[in-house]
């Protein structure tokens, strides 16, 4: 009898050790398609992203001096301040705006109402004798588009890529707009 139980219990051990395999071999395909089906997924999101970083960057401007590579025109003329307003505490100034406040001109960075000196706000000529301020009685000075084959000195104004330099010291070197080539 004892025979009988350990024949009997070893068949019921095989087929539940058959049915474990059966039912593992079913989860390891199951997990393979899983796995194939999100390489794919992923893989169609990232061709998707590839296209449309794509897309953004062919929509990203060209430089306002021109595109890279293509030959200049002539310089234009020298810019010049169209108008600069006294300042009028508590009125609102626009960016860009030039403001004269207690002899010297400061330049709105941004809308403000705030008094110059102050973040808002660049110093575009300090108050002084006889407009000699420490710098050998030099003033800011346009000189059109950035050539690397002229020289500068301290306080000249360039315009490169659509920002404007100006020079802190005489022969400062490459344009800062020329760092990212």
């Amino acid at each position: 009898m004892l025979d009988a139980w350990r024949e009997a219990l070893a068949q019921v051990l095989r087929r539940r050790d058959s049915d474990w395999q059966q039912q593992l071999r079913a989860i390891k395909a199951e997990s393979l398609a899983a796995i194939a089906e999100m390489r794919a997924n992923a893989a169609e999101i990232r061709s998707t992203m590839e296209a449309m970083i794509e897309k953004r960057l062919a929509q990203i401007r060209q430089p306002t001096d021109g595109p890279r590579g293509v030959p200049r025109g002539e310089p234009g003329p020298p810019g010049k301040i169209e108008r600069v307003h006294e300042y009028v505490e508590d009125a609102v100034r626009y960016r860009g705006d030039i403001v004269m406040h207690r002899g010297s001109s400061y330049q709105a960075r941004c809308d403000t109402a705030r008094e110059p000196p102050h973040e808002d706000w660049t110093c575009v000529a300090r108050a002084g004798v006889d407009g000699k301020d420490g710098r050998d009685g030099r003033s800011l000075e346009v000189r059109g588009l950035f050539s690397d084959k002229e020289t500068y000195k301290a306080l000249d104004i360039v315009a490169l890529n659509g920002g404007s330099f100006i020079a802190k010291k005489d022969d400062p070197g490459p344009c800062p707009a020329l760092a990212g080539n």
